[in-house]
């Protein structure tokens, strides 16, 4: 049979243009299994991906079987350029699944690590996810979409690899984000469980002692004290935060002592008041019963007090007779 030379070249040039693609999708496909099995429930192997690569190499097999065993040049190049084809598409497929797999991995794990939150606190804990990588995670949501819902069997065997190298980028760089707010979630936990226990501390101080004997024993408490404690608590400095809370606890006598005081003072102040109230009614009382005393003399009618006797207008008194017994 005779063989076309250029035909021939150009065999050779598509094989080694489909074993380049071969090679990179495999590596890109075996990559993220090793991540999936690492990240994944139970660190169990995808086995649709494995399927996936069973297939392949079978195709590969058969490439193989026919350059050692195919005596024809082109009818030997044309075959094996075919079953590259083939093992190509596999791999493809595999790629695709582990991808949206280690999607869904991701996704998760990032949700898991942010559930450990209320949403108010992710703001504080992870600054970065509202500011940055939740457009992110949204954005490489709808690509993925995108890239999968223009996939079909004929465009996946013929897949130029651009969408392989943007959806491989996507998941590598979800791995990041996601690796990212592990990080910062452990340093936000640090943060809040330092945040919780000066809180606590500082509530306990208020509760027990008031402002002015707390400014009393440790005048520098509100200005140095707690602003250098809070920026401890800040950065997730939770040792920092026990030993300044333990600096305090020296104060405690004293401020005990200072509380008790306090106590003392507003207990006498409150009988002092009490008996000035006391001292006020009885006072008010005893005024009472002298304006009663004085005025009631005055209120009472002439006849009541003895007054002499009313004189007739004519200016002559009235002789008032004095009976005499009834001598019958």
């Amino acid at each position: 049979m005779g063989n076309n030379p250029n035909h021939i070249e150009e065999l050779e040039g598509e094989i080694r243009r489909q074993k380049r693609r071969l090679v990179k999708t495999h590596q890109y496909t075996k990559k993220l299994l090793l991540l999936s099995e690492e990240l994944g429930p139970d660190g169990k192997t995808y086995f649709q991906v494995i399927k996936e690569h069973r297939d392949a190499h079978e195709h590969m097999m058969r490439a193989l079987n026919t350059e050692l065993t195919e005596a024809d040049p082109e009818r030997a190049l044309t075959n094996i350029l075919s079953n590259l084809k083939s093992t190509h598409a596999h791999e493809v497929r595999a790629f695709y699944d582990i991808a949206d797999y280690m999607g869904l991995i991701i996704r998760d794990n990032i949700a898991e690590l942010l559930g450990r939150f209320e949403h108010e606190a992710i703001g504080y804990v992870i600054p970065e996810y509202h500011e940055e990588w939740r457009s992110k995670i949204l954005s490489f949501e709808q690509n993925i979409a995108e890239i999968r819902g223009g996939k079909d069997i004929a465009t996946i065997e013929r897949d130029d690899g651009n969408d392989i190298d943007t959806y491989h980028g996507i998941v590598v760089e979800l791995v990041d984000i996601w690796s990212e707010i592990d990080q910062k979630q452990s340093e936000g936990l640090q943060r809040l469980k330092a945040l919780s226990l000066l809180e606590q501390a500082t509530s306990e101080m208020a509760d027990k002692y008031s402002k002015e004997v707390i400014l009393d024993t440790i005048p520098e408490y509100f200005q140095k004290v707690v602003p250098e404690l809070q920026e401890k608590a800040r950065v997730g400095d939770i040792e920092g935060v026990k030993q300044g809370l333990e600096g305090l606890a020296k104060y405690r006598i004293s401020l005990k002592t200072a509380h008790r005081m306090e106590q003392k003072k507003i207990a006498g102040d409150r009988r002092f008041t009490v008996k000035n109230l006391i001292l006020a009614a009885i006072l008010a009382l005893l005024g009472g019963l002298l304006i009663a005393y004085v005025t009631f003399p005055l209120q009472q009618a002439p006849e009541d007090r003895g007054s002499p006797a009313r004189v007739e207008d004519s200016g002559t008194p009235r002789v008032v007779e004095q009976l005499e017994p009834d001598q019958n």
